[in-house]
């Protein structure tokens, strides 16, 4: 009987230092999505007040020893342009689609987001 015991808390246990691991990935994933979705708001806000881009060079929108949050534009050449906000957190990434109108001069108009 003791051994049963034994053997059931051992599972316990393991079980719930992995529902622990998983539970601390999730929120870094949610947090690196967080990330992106702030990069994306801030480009938007960026276009709206006249801001211009070159999508040869990513635009780094903040980054410290935790995160790091940048716009890239995708390779393809397509209508609306392809444009994504990179949120990485602790290894773990997430990104925002947007999807532009460009203007005269590399000006730019968000016309669509997609957070997945």
């Amino acid at each position: 009987m003791m051994l049963f015991i034994t053997t059931v808390s051992i599972a316990v246990l393991q079980l719930s230092a992995l529902s622990l691991s998983n539970t601390i990935d999730e929120m870094n994933l949610m947090k690196a999505h967080y990330d992106a979705e702030r990069g994306a708001r801030w480009f938007v806000a960026y276009g709206k007040s006249g801001g211009t881009f070159d999508d040869k060079q990513p635009i780094i929108v903040e980054a410290d020893s935790d995160h790091t949050v940048y716009i890239k534009a995708d390779a393809t050449m397509s209508v609306p342009r392809h444009v994504m906000s990179y949120g990485i957190r602790n290894g773990y990434t997430a990104r925002v689609h947007l999807y532009l109108k460009e203007g005269n001069n590399n000006t730019f108009e968000v016309v669509a987001i997609k957070p997945y």
